[in-house]
């Protein structure tokens, strides 16, 4: 039986503690020191690949270099408990299609926190209770972009490499054999059940075990993913579709079904 309760919101209570921490590195101002053009390359080679270490420069000692900030994408998904969700391409996100009507559902501030979620919103346009009102407005935009993204290919892919990686745990059944699970939202309607998990080779659904992840709406991933999913790598996430069900007995007799012992002689 699945309990239902009130969903207020769909992120960790530690998120703004998490989200402040990010927004004032944003403010960070650097001074590199001076360096010699033979090694500009190889500096800004190594930044691209946002790589953190040293390079010995002649005459001008050792000097760091610093790898670039995380977007906002990853932050968000570095968070506890977000591991369930896969990295939106960019190129998704900038397609107005793929986002058709989903400002009904984010009512305030629509517009900026899609410019968060795109690292193109100035910060210091807004005052901090602000900031915070569009970070969650932002979070449960990428909720929501977030399902209709792992119907995709690309979503797909990413989400069986999860799965295979036991990101979403094994079924609880005994006789589905450690069975791959698959997160699944009851409604596709936000703020009306967290997110659970299926089993494609016993087709029950349970309760996320994992604290963190349960507070997730259900509305991120939606009812059609992992059916969706089974149906185009079935031979990848289920390899055994047999079924064993589990038989009663009584000093080794069967049990008579209820329809049966009701039966009149």
């Amino acid at each position: 039986m699945t309990m239902e309760y009130n969903m207020s919101l769909p992120f960790p209570a530690t998120t703004d503690f998490s989200f402040m921490q990010w927004l004032n590195g944003l403010f960070e101002k650097k001074v590199h020191p001076q360096l010699p053009s033979s090694s500009v390359s190889s500096i800004s080679k190594a930044k691209s690949r946002s790589v953190t270490g040293t390079s010995g420069l002649s005459g001008h000692g050792r000097t760091s270099v610093v790898a670039r900030r995380p977007c906002w994408i990853e932050w968000y998904l570095s968070l506890n408990g977000h591991d369930f969700m896969c990295k939106v391409d960019d190129f998704y996100i900038e397609d107005r299609f793929n986002l058709t009507r989903l400002n009904e559902d984010v009512p305030h501030f629509y517009n900026e926190a899609l410019e968060m979620i795109t690292d193109q919103l100035d910060y210091r346009e807004y005052d901090e209770p602000t900031r915070m009102a569009i970070e969650k407005a932002a979070q449960h935009l990428y909720g929501l972009i977030h399902a209709r993204y792992i119907l995709t290919n690309s979503g797909m892919t990413q989400m069986v490499s999860k799965c295979k990686k036991g990101v979403f745990g094994t079924c609880p059944r005994h006789f589905c054999e450690q069975q791959v699970l698959l997160p699944v939202g009851l409604s596709d309607r936000p703020y009306v059940k967290s997110v659970k998990l299926y089993c494609p080779r016993c087709t029950d659904v349970f309760h996320c075990m994992a604290a963190d992840s349960a507070v997730l709406d259900g509305a991120y991933f939606g009812t059609t993913f992992p059916h969706l999913l089974v149906q185009t790598h079935q031979s990848t996430i289920v390899p055994d579709t047999s079924i064993e069900r589990y038989t009663p007995r009584i000093f080794g007799f069967k049990l008579a079904s209820a329809s049966t012992a009701s039966s009149p002689s």
